[in-house]
């Protein structure tokens, strides 16, 4: 009991590749948990709700300046202030990418496996609000729009994340040009991305100012193979109206059965005050017009431990195949101005094992 509260990741690994070699042994095909029960049975009371901080020091690990976050990322102590982090995912490798807005750019960082701030990208100059984004294999995908122009245009732009997926310390975000996706229409923001691997290909959802609108889109290729284009291959295919909530992130998964279907949760904050934090389920399929969404799992509240921050400014889903489970993350509007500077987190990822 002692060791599975110190090294529950490490068990929980042992005992999934225990079964799969037993599966093996005895020619069985183990039970995949489908997305949507790894879902409902993620715990998300107060009880099993962690917190960690991520952290701003003056260099790099190896002694090498790094570069500071924009004018307007740190806390200015101001409630309204519109410039916040906006969404947070962590990387296979260790460590997180969070996204952001500042004064006059949009921004990413990257954390190492000690949660301390060790790459900085400006994204945009003109689009200087960085919304909802998601990794999936070594790809990024992340939003930029203007700060409160909410009929304003906007970007989606990806980034190749590592010069080699297994080495950590190969970190190199580089924009895939080709890619980006330039939106110049009424209303077409783009405050949180979803991205995942779809029929073959890949599927992008974009969603616009509080997600009234989530606009589709799909690829010939493969989220793996995204790195390697030379032109733009994302099509827009149709928009799905939401009167659910004002979703302030998104993220697409890849169903593990059925290559036709794929998964979207939906995160959102009902109020600015309280607790009512909440998350929705929704299945993804392709129909005769598009593609179609089906809300399976309605307001999945997720109470905070303490004090930690909500979903209201940044937040994001991790999903492991391995273990078949997810980690649900909140982040808080900026990066406090003490010495050192951090930044709080609340992680959800306990199961009823």
């Amino acid at each position: 009991m002692i060791l599975h509260y110190i090294f529950p990741q490490k068990l929980n690994l042992y005992r999934s590749i225990k079964v799969l070699e037993i599966c093996q042994y005895f020619n069985i095909n183990p039970k995949i948990m489908s997305i949507k029960d790894a879902f409902d049975k993620l715990l998300s009371d107060e009880d099993n709700a962690g917190n960690f901080e991520l952290f701003i020091t003056t260099t790099n690990r190896d002694g090498s300046p790094y570069h500071p976050l924009p004018n307007g990322s740190i806390s200015n102590f101001s409630f309204f202030s519109d410039r916040h982090q906006g969404g947070i995912q962590k990387l296979p490798q260790g460590g997180y990418v969070v996204s952001g807005s500042a004064n006059s750019q949009s921004y990413l960082y990257f954390t190492d496996e000690s949660l301390h701030v060790q790459k900085v990208v400006l994204t945009s100059s003109t689009f200087n609000h960085g919304g909802g984004l998601q990794i999936v294999d070594n790809i990024l995908v992340v939003g930029l729009e203007i700060i409160g122009e909410r009929t304003g245009g906007s970007e989606v732009k990806f980034y190749r994340i590592f010069d080699n997926p297994s080495d950590p310390t190969s970190l190199n975000p580089i924009s895939i040009d080709p890619l980006t996706i330039h939106r110049s229409g009424a209303n077409d923001t783009a405050g949180a991305c979803g991205l995942c691997d779809f029929e073959g290909g890949s599927l992008l959802v974009v969603a616009n100012w509080d997600a009234e609108r989530l606009d589709f889109y799909t690829a010939g290729v493969s989220v793996q193979n995204l790195s390697a284009q030379t032109s733009s291959v994302f099509t827009p295919i149709n928009s799905v109206p939401n009167e659910s909530g004002a979703y302030q992130n998104i993220n697409l998964f890849t169903d593990p059965v059925s290559s036709g279907t794929a998964w979207l949760i939906a995160m959102s904050s009902d109020t600015r005050l309280g607790n009512h934090d909440r998350a929705d389920l929704y299945k993804v399929e392709t129909t005769g017009s598009g593609i179609s969404l089906t809300q399976i799992i309605p307001n999945k509240h997720f109470h905070r431990n303490i004090s930690g921050p909500r979903f209201l400014h940044g937040s994001g889903c991790f999903y492991d195949s391995a273990l078949e489970q997810f980690k649900v993350f909140s982040i808080e509007k900026q990066f406090s101005s003490g010495n050192p500077r951090k930044s709080r987190c609340c992680l959800w990822e306990k199961y009823d094992m």
